[in-house]
């Protein structure tokens, strides 16, 4: 906890002493911070080696992304890409990102949905090791082809790109970076306290190995081999997904 403190203390005083660059780097390497703690929570704790951490993000990242390419269009214009790939229209899916509270929701339920879908199907049958890691390794191929095929809908292999303003804040406004620095830093100081709390309770303890279910007594560490592993597995597993639909919120 004292390590936290100090953490806590270190990131409040950067903007006092690091340029505005700096200080937007930083955020961006503590954003990826929130991904890699998913990664340890799935893979250091719950041994699932995941090589589709990317698909989780990317649904949430374009999720609030496509409100971003909206929100400063009048009504009848097209983003840049879609008029340049000869789009004549706003597909209908499209339409609800105009909003904001929908975007925001999206880049939490879209996500999680299909991390849920893809962990009921796998974990229901007893898929692990190399075959779950080679499965989401397929999956994230597959996710990446189909936005890069689809330019003229997803922006290509650019992606969504050229964001000027925030929920009606510009990117460009000093206060506005310093703030969004200070949100990033927040979430990374609340998942860094939620799991230092989580690793303590009878959940944690079973998925590091220093407890055992009443059905698997004196089990070892909760691993992808064994017994059936699945509920504290797929927590951990959905504990991570939870880390990296945060890191969408980010800049």
């Amino acid at each position: 906890m004292r390590a936290l403190l100090l953490v806590a203390v270190l990131l409040g005083i950067a903007p006092l002493w690091l340029s505005p660059y700096d200080l937007s780097l930083l955020g961006r390497f503590l954003a990826v911070g929130l991904a890699v703690m998913g990664v340890v929570w799935a893979w250091g704790y719950g041994g699932i080696l995941s090589l589709g951490q990317g698909i989780f993000f990317g649904l949430g990242g374009y999720a609030l992304a496509m409100h971003l390419k909206l929100a400063p269009l009048a009504p009848g214009e097209l983003p840049d890409f879609m008029v340049w790939n000869g789009v004549e229209a706003l597909p209908w899916w499209w339409a609800p990102f105009r909003s904001p509270w929908f975007a925001l929701a999206m880049v939490l339920l879209l996500p999680s949905l299909l991390a849920f879908l893809l962990g009921y199907l796998l974990f229901r049958r007893r898929v692990s090791g190399v075959y779950f890691t080679l499965i989401t390794q397929a999956l994230a191929l597959a996710f990446a082809t189909l936005l890069i095929s689809q330019q003229g809908l997803t922006g290509g292999f650019n992606g969504l790109t050229n964001f000027t303003t925030l929920f009606g804040w510009s990117f460009g406004d000093p206060g506005f970076q310093v703030g969004l620095y200070a949100a990033t830093a927040l979430l990374v100081l609340l998942a860094l306290a939620a799991s230092h709390w989580l690793r303590k309770t009878s959940f944690g303890l079973v998925l590091r190995g220093r407890g055992a279910p009443a059905a698997h007594p004196g089990s070892g560490p909760c691993t992808t081999q064994g017994g059936d592993r699945r509920p504290p597995t797929a927590g951990a597993r959905g504990h991570g997904r939870c880390l990296v639909h945060l890191k969408t919120l980010t800049p």
